[in-house]
């Protein structure tokens, strides 16, 4: 209700195509068949598929949707939903813009696992995600479970959820860095709130630091970098030893020198990290290879 969405609209879920993961267990009633798409449905049969359900909640990974998105200003999806519901990836402000363009509606965020599936969401009118404090105890710890103060992100989150009743969970570890924001509840709730939700742990980066040693380089350095172009699309990053490899998908009539910009701008925020830059390259291609449960992992070391 928070988020902006009541009882009996109809639902488009893009989550896994897993019948074990949350999206499915939360969103498709007991008993019934599974619907016929997910994340992992090619993007044209998903066009065939909305334009013949007109769902009125979009929910299911940021990608994903995004994608949908410029399907929808390219005039070949024709929705006209009411909320948004994106989780899985970073909610980019690039992303909140082509939402907001394509269907003219504010998206919120959610912060979910198959272990507790709300633990924070945002709302239209404010987009800091609010922890569910009634129903989970969140603690966001460095490496050795040490408390991080709020606007640090942390290495990981220990997960209490409250109501599980069948399997306890107590300080459950998951691998997310998440940072707390350092503000008063804007909605005037006693409840704390997340800054952002930057990805698993195992995404953050390692380079040599200017002065020695190494400098973890979290993946909103990285995605902050990519947010003001709006030319790109989708992107992905893969980290080996020649260096960092951006993946972009450009909108159509993206301009040339996008890809060096780009490269320069990663260059750039890397370095105001106190790292040495890798040598980075930046490849435009027409889509981005998916993990099978749908999400894009926006870091991965090959």
């Amino acid at each position: 209700m928070r988020m902006g969405i009541g009882f009996g609209p109809r639902f488009a879920a893009l989550g896994s195509p897993s019948p074990v993961h949350v999206t499915r267990q939360v969103l498709v009633p007991p008993g019934a068949p599974l619907p016929p798409i997910s994340a992992a449905t090619p993007v044209s049969e998903l066009v065939a598929a909305l334009n013949a359900q007109q769902p009125e909640v979009l929910v299911g990974a940021v990608g994903v949707w995004s994608a949908l998105a410029d399907q929808q200003l390219g005039g070949h999806l024709q929705i006209a939903p009411r909320a948004a519901v994106l989780s899985s990836e970073a909610l980019t402000a690039n992303v909140r813009r082509r939402v907001r363009e394509a269907w003219g509606i504010e998206p919120v965020s959610g912060y979910a696992a198959t272990e507790a599936p709300m633990m924070a969401a945002s709302s239209p009118e404010h987009p800091e995600l609010e922890i569910a404090e009634d129903v989970v105890v969140i603690e966001i710890v460095d490496e050795n479970d040490r408390a991080i103060p709020p606007g640090m992100p942390g290495a990981k989150v220990l997960l209490t959820n409250l109501i599980n009743y069948a399997q306890p969970l107590i300080r459950y570890e998951l691998t997310d860095s998440v940072v707390e924001s350092p503000r008063p509840n804007p909605a005037g709730r006693p409840w704390r709130c997340l800054l952002s939700v930057d990805g698993r742990t195992a995404d953050i980066l390692y380079f040599p630091g200017r002065g020695g040693g190494t400098v973890a380089v979290h993946p909103s350095v990285l995605t902050s970098a990519g947010a003001p172009f709006g030319e790109v699309g989708e992107y992905a990053f893969v980290s080996d030893p020649q260096g960092l490899h951006a993946q972009v998908v450009l909108v159509p009539g993206a301009a040339g020198d996008v890809p060096e910009r780009l490269r320069q701008a990663l260059v750039s925020a890397i370095a105001s990290t106190g790292a040495t830059p890798p040598v980075v390259h930046v490849e435009p291609v027409t889509a981005l290879q998916r993990e099978p449960g749908g999400k894009l992992r926006v870091v991965r070391s090959a």
